[in-house]
């Protein structure tokens, strides 16, 4: 699909209702030549029984523990403008609460998302975003070990939490 640097928006309510239900609501701006694509996501953990969209399972391969799977329920919508959804957001109260940039480089192939991200400082992940088995065969294709595998999201991993 292409690459360039993506800038993203976190937002939730003064009291951290979001996080506190495990959701995150974000803006997303890549850059991408020819131009821009701007999209609103909505995470929030899957629940079985709940809703019928399909479940998106990611995970990112880095450091050691196992193959380990972040199941996340997602529902996202382009928009033309991602600086004036952040102001539509402020403006129903929420609040942007973190924020980072990164390089990011996506392909597709058949149903399964593959992403190389290198943050500001170098450090280097890949993500893949598919159903467990494809996740599994595409990290072998393209000869990632699953005991490496890390479910951490961009907040704890841009923060450098262990």
């Amino acid at each position: 699909i292409g690459g360039g640097s993506e800038k993203v928006l976190l937002f939730d309510k003064r009291n951290k209702k979001l996080a506190q239900r495990g959701m995150q609501l974000r803006v997303k701006e890549w850059r991408i030549r020819p131009g821009t694509v701007s999209t609103v996501t909505l995470k929030a953990p899957h629940k079985k029984g709940g809703s019928t969209r399909p479940v998106l399972s990611e995970v990112e391969v880095l450091t050691t523990g196992g193959p380990k799977y972040k199941k996340m329920q997602e529902v996202e919508v382009g928009v033309s403008d991602a600086r004036t959804m952040a102001e539509i957001f402020e403006g129903a109260g929420f609040v942007e609460w973190f924020r980072y940039t990164k390089h990011r480089e996506r392909w597709k192939h058949r149903g399964v998302t593959v992403e190389l991200d290198t943050l500001k400082d170098g450090r280097q992940f890949v993500e893949i975003e598919a159903t467990e088995r494809h996740i599994r065969n595409t990290a072998k294709l393209l000869g990632l070990d699953m005991k490496t595998a890390i479910t951490k999201g961009y907040i704890s991993l841009v923060r450098g939490e262990k």
